[in-house]
């Protein structure tokens, strides 16, 4: 164990990785032989000078955009990843779930890599007959824990790695974008064993892209852009700066131009011209050059006859969100759906296909396919964020195609200065009688 200031389990300072980007392999030969006299690739720097403070028993989130450098920073403090300067201090032991599965062995069945697993993270036999029931039950994979890993689905491979991880009792969970798949019943058990071992006082450091997930679990938080941190304060705070600078880098990379390159772009690649179609109607599209999904994407969304920049609603307004999902692969079973959260991550309402008996039995590649979702807005006055999704192999393991959290914020402005409170606009009907004396 590290020495680190009292009550600090993490201490992070001036910490910074750089890798050095070759264009072809004889660059890095020359390198070598120049002795330093000369450089021969071009520096790139994940992180750059990050100072931070994670305190003991402290549930502490990170976000930021794909290649912010958050799971550069979590390699980092795990030990997977040494720092080009600065240093880290850390307090117990440390459980990572950067990449689920990642340390499996396919011909070993899901018994013998429980054993396997637990005697890397540095469980003893003792330690490990007392929880393996624990552990078998929590994969819930049934006979299949019996048999070779290789003939896993890759749903089953995650809940196995996560079973072994989430039941180690660390002094420090480093969870890495571990709940962005497998089904909602089992990311709702994972979320409840996190809480538990938040309440036994260990450190969480937790990463994810949902704001959602962030202020659900989440006392503190970090932004990090561009390898630096942007700011660090409560996990409401660093939410509400998270989603303003995706919406301020969105707008102000938007053309009002429907003929500007970047829709020109968007619309030509699903065969249809929809962005700045109607006056004042403006989707919003996935940033170009974001991760890519080997099975499809969600290209953009919106609601029909609005601008995504600027949405505001009164109570009871019936409007039309709408989704369009691009597949690179055949992809069997698939539904869409979305979700109303509130801006501290309270889910308000969600949705999908299969709620309406309407699952798409095989989605072709090169197919583009429009999903609406029309609805009052009986919400109270607030504002609300919108997440969209699209999963599919729904009769067996569901699996993700994409996901776009935080996609549309909006709010529904007050009727009036004093009104009901709450989320749902339920509309009580109030009667109040003076009946008199004597009871």
């Amino acid at each position: 164990m590290n020495e680190v200031i009292r009550d600090v389990a993490i201490n992070i300072s001036g910490l910074s990785k750089r890798y050095e980007i070759y264009d072809s392999p004889r660059h890095r030969l020359w390198q070598g032989l120049a002795m330093g006299k000369r450089q021969f690739f071009r520096e790139f720097w994940a992180l750059k000078d990050v100072t931070l403070n994670v305190m003991r028993g402290e549930t502490f989130g990170i976000v930021g955009r794909n290649g912010a450098g958050k799971s550069t920073l979590l390699q980092l403090i795990s030990g997977v990843l040494t720092p080009t300067s600065g240093s880290i201090k850390t307090a117990g032991r440390i459980t990572a779930l950067l990449e689920l599965g990642a340390g499996l062995n396919p011909e070993f069945s899901g018994l013998e890599n429980i054993r396997m697993s637990a005697a890397v993270l540095g469980m003893s036999d003792a330690e490990l007959a007392k929880k393996m029931d624990v552990i078998v039950e929590f994969a819930a994979l049934g006979d299949f824990i019996n048999q070779p890993v290789k003939h896993y689905s890759s749903g089953m491979i995650m809940r196995l790695a996560f079973a072994v991880a989430i039941n180690f009792d660390p002094d420090i969970l480093i969870v890495d974008e571990a709940l962005a798949v497998g089904d909602e019943l089992f990311q709702l058990k994972c979320i409840r064993r996190i809480q538990e071992i938040k309440e036994s006082g260990a450190t969480i450091l937790f990463v994810s892209h949902s704001t959602h997930t962030i202020n659900q679990i989440c006392d503190r938080a970090v932004l990090i852009d561009g390898g630096r941190v942007v700011e660090v304060g409560s996990a409401k705070t660093v939410s509400e700066r998270y989603n303003k600078l995706l919406f301020a880098l969105d707008a102000g990379a938007e053309n009002k131009d429907a003929n500007s390159p970047r829709d020109a772009k968007i619309a030509s690649s699903v065969g249809v011209s929809e962005i700045g179609a109607e006056a004042g109607e403006y989707f919003r599209p996935r940033a170009i050059g974001g991760e890519v999904r080997p099975r499809g994407e969600i290209v953009d969304v919106g609601i029909v006859g609005h601008d995504y920049r600027n949405l505001a609603f009164e109570q009871g307004d019936t409007v039309r969100f709408r989704m369009r999902v691009r597949f690179r692969e055949n992809t069997p079973h698939v539904i869409m759906g979305m979700m109303i959260t509130t801006a501290t991550g309270v889910d308000c309402y969600h949705t999908n296909l299969l709620c309406r008996d309407l699952m798409i039995e095989s989605a072709t590649a090169g197919e583009t396919y429009a999903v609406t979702f029309e609805m009052p807005l009986s919400l109270n006055a607030g504002s609300y964020i919108a997440v969209f999704d699209c999963q599919y192999d729904m009769r067996a393991t569901p699996k993700l195609v994409d996901i776009f959290y935080e996609a549309l914020k909006f709010t529904i402005v007050p009727e009036r200065l004093i009104d009901d409170g709450g989320i749902a606009a339920l509309g009580a009907k109030i009667e109040c009688q003076n009946i008199g004396k004597g009871i």
